[in-house]
């Protein structure tokens, strides 16, 4: 692919021609959180058909499925698959034909994970979080998009996923605009819930669940319910909340004190938090601070 030639992107896109558009990219743009930002807004022809064809399914489990079944009108240079566990199911990103470490897999495979992950938020609204992006390359000299993006990512490791908590099988997929925007409200007291969470946490004034249902004008007996209606619970809520905010604070360059992480977050003892994030990472706190600001110029 040269400068006189015009590449069709509805055809199906080869490994090559991801390779050379990556390379042709990133040499011009020094953005080491491009391939990321793209996959937010995909471009149309490449994945929208496939976008398409996968929301309009009910659930995200179908969804997925058909993602997995069809990808490959899109593209050999990579396939899907979906595994199911005990209590998290995992969307796994297979690069057939491309080296794992080379400039094009590493942003192929960047670009296709934020472009799922981002899907499924929207069409959730929010509610499709996942609990880690596992990365098999080493980081860039800059995450903060992928922090961003995908909250918990973990770089460096044996292969390519998005892993979601099993429940969020079942969520359904809406549209957010037309007629079921007013007659669907999906998700969006959860939203509004774990966004109080974040501003309790925040202010280290601590979970108080009885104010965040006076402020939504609720009972918190009617809070539990409607939240069990939207798939969660605010225990999960709070967890993913944790989450999200454990990393951002573990990349701070102030560098916050596990301890002082710990406290800001509402955990009654360092070991607690340590038990919570190794559980979501697989990693101690320190561990995985130390690992993740590695860098690598990409």
């Amino acid at each position: 692919m040269d400068g006189h030639q015009r590449v069709d992107v509805r055809a199906r896109i080869s490994a090559t021609d991801l390779e050379l558009l990556w390379q042709q990219l990133m040499r011009g743009l020094q953005n080491p959180g491009f391939p990321v930002a793209a996959g937010t807004h995909p471009i149309e022809e490449l994945q929208g058909l496939m976008g398409y064809l996968a929301l309009a399914a009910p659930s995200v489990r179908l969804a997925l499925q058909t993602l997995v079944r069809y990808w490959s009108l899109v593209t050999d240079a990579c396939h899907w698959s979906l595994h199911d566990g005990d209590d998290q199911v995992q969307l796994q990103l297979h690069l057939d034909a491309m080296p794992k470490q080379n400039l094009g897999s590493r942003c192929t495979a960047e670009y296709f994970l934020a472009g799922v992950v981002f899907s499924l938020l929207r069409a959730t609204q929010g509610a499709c979080c996942p609990t880690e992006v596992c990365i098999a390359h080493r980081p860039p000299r800059s995450t903060k998009k992928h922090q961003e993006v995908f909250g918990v990512v973990t770089f460096d490791g044996a292969q390519y996923a998005v892993v979601y908590p099993k429940h969020a099988m079942d969520y359904m997929l809406r549209e957010p605009t037309g007629v079921l925007a007013g007659s669907v409200r999906h998700a969006e007291l959860s939203r509004d819930v774990a966004a109080l969470m974040e501003e309790q946490l925040r202010s280290s004034t601590g979970i108080n669940i009885v104010a965040i249902a006076k402020r939504l004008a609720a009972s918190t007996r009617t809070l539990q319910r409607r939240l069990a209606e939207e798939g969660t619970t605010l225990q999960q809520l709070l967890e993913d909340i944790r989450r999200r905010l454990a990393v951002e604070l573990l990349l701070d360059p102030s560098e916050h004190a596990i301890k002082e992480i710990a406290m800001l977050l509402g955990f009654v003892a360092v070991r607690s938090f340590e038990r919570a994030f190794r559980r979501w990472t697989g990693q101690t706190p320190g561990v995985w601070r130390q690992r993740n600001r590695q860098m690598d110029i990409r």
